[in-house]
């Protein structure tokens, strides 16, 4: 898989909709009503394009994990996508730690991880570059942390 670059794209098409809807909107307000439709479309045209691009990165996603796993390795695991700092963030959920234990040993984990990079390595800056490791994190089912109490005991 090669790197979208469909998130620089879509950020220079968010700063030309913002820079749009000001427009619209000062042109509204001072002339005609007709501008603060055309604002409004703007508005509902940038929302669609942000649920489509949600959707083909979600399915590019999947389609990592699919080929990571393969149709041998079953059951696949569930895939939760989040964005922390600005970075997208995958936790892989397995039923059972055995299952975790399975993909690890087989190598499925490490290339989902080798895809995903593959799709987000121009993200970030220099100095803070997307780290895959931080990124993709596999857990399974029941798991619970230990706790460490920093509390004093009285004794």
């Amino acid at each position: 898989m090669e790197p979208s670059t469909e998130d620089r794209f879509f950020s220079l098409g968010c700063l030309l909709v913002l820079i749009g809807v000001c427009a619209f909107g000062y042109l509204a307000l001072s002339s005609h009503w007709a501008y603060s439709v055309a604002a409004a479309g703007l508005i509902g045209g940038w929302s669609l394009l942000g649920r489509r691009r949600r959707r083909c990165q979600h399915r590019r996603h999947l389609d990592a994990l699919s080929t990571a796993f393969g149709p041998s390795t079953r059951p696949v695991p569930r895939l939760e996508e989040t964005h922390q700092y600005g970075f997208p963030y995958f936790t892989l959920i397995f039923a059972s730690e055995a299952e975790l234990r399975r993909a690890e040993a087989s190598g499925c984990i490490a290339a989902f991880k080798k895809a995903i990079h593959s799709q987000y390595a121009h993200v970030g800056g220099k100095q803070n570059p997307f780290n895959v490791d931080w990124a993709v994190h596999a857990t399974y089912e029941g798991w619970k942390p230990s706790v460490t109490s920093f509390v004093r005991s009285n004794q």
